[in-house]
């Protein structure tokens, strides 16, 4: 009987060792245990953002991704605020979100970079996509969180150099469309060095694939640097087409027929044999040249008229 209730005593005590020990392992709170059977869940907040990041990270390079920046930078601030990123712990909640920020600046830059030189490589350039690449590219590099002289860094300032680029052609382009040449005097000539030093630099520019590999891209440039001789071939014959009305029907001022072709007629005459279409190879130069001597002398009979009524 005795050895009955001593193997009984046994028995229980194993029991409670078998129970204690499977608390600890489902339960407990040993070290070393827990780790191995228990895995935490990740806050759904910060899973959340961190998707909505690889997602933006894995958008098109064919348009432009601000409004899923804004988005996800709202969230951020949203959580951050009402203490979603971690509810237990201030000191960490602000810690995240300053990692979920700069990890949400890095992925945007880069995606970025690659939707600006998307266009750049294309050979149309919208100018509401050049707005913004040159609105975003400023503001990214304004940003405390750029770390200089990173890639991402020598990346914005090469779209920089895009820019300088192309406001240089943009700016030679307009002011060359707007060139022109004013004065009436008899004296007076169409500024032809100007214009030559002028068709030299369209020539540098286009010979010079236009001094951005980039830029050699865009066809508008192209396209309207190769305009711009005709522009001051037009801007030639505007300043001749002026003078010539100013100078008409002014014979009378004349004692002479010889006076008015040796003071008037054959200076405006030899001025108008000037123009020269090798400056300019414009494709309307032969009738505007006949256009204009025939206006001119078309005064000539009229003076001719006067002087032997």
């Amino acid at each position: 009987m005795k050895a009955i209730k001593i193997i009984l005593a046994i028995i229980v005590v194993v029991a409670i060792a078998v129970i204690a020990t499977r608390a600890i392992y489902w339960g407990g709170e040993q070290p070393g245990v827990l780790t191995t059977a228990v895995s935490v869940s990740k806050n759904s907040f910060i899973e959340r953002i961190e998707q909505e990041i690889e997602e933006l990270k894995n958008a098109p390079d064919s348009r432009f991704s601000k409004q899923e920046y804004r988005d996800i930078k709202y969230l951020i601030e949203d959580y951050h605020k009402n203490e979603r990123l971690d509810p237990d712990d201030s000191s960490s909640n602000e810690q995240l979100a300053g990692n979920l920020s700069q990890n949400l600046y890095a992925v945007y830059a880069e995606k970025f970079i690659q939707q600006a030189f998307y266009v750049f490589k294309r050979t149309t350039w919208k100018q509401e996509d050049l707005n913004f690449i040159r609105s975003e590219y400023q503001s990214l590099q304004k940003s405390a969180r750029l770390e200089r002289n990173s890639p991402v860094d020598k990346k914005l300032r090469e779209i920089q150099g895009v820019f300088s680029a192309y406001d240089e052609i943009s700016n030679f382009i307009a002011s060359s469309k707007n060139f022109s040449y004013s004065d009436s005097g008899l004296s007076a000539r169409f500024p032809i060095s100007e214009v030559k030093s002028v068709c030299a630099q369209v020539d540098t520019y286009r010979n010079n694939d236009q001094g951005n590999t980039y830029i050699n891209n865009c066809l508008r440039l192209h396209d309207e640097l190769r305009d711009i001789p005709q522009h001051l071939f037009s801007a030639h014959v505007r300043y001749l087409d002026n003078k010539i009305t100013y100078w008409s029907g002014l014979f009378s001022n004349y004692t002479s027929q010889k006076a008015y072709a040796d003071n008037l007629y054959t200076p405006l005459r030899d001025e108008i044999r000037a123009l020269d279409n090798t400056v300019y190879h414009a494709a309307n130069f032969d009738d505007e040249y006949r256009r204009l001597v025939a206006k001119w002398e078309a005064d000539s009979e009229k003076a001719y008229s006067h002087f032997n009524k």
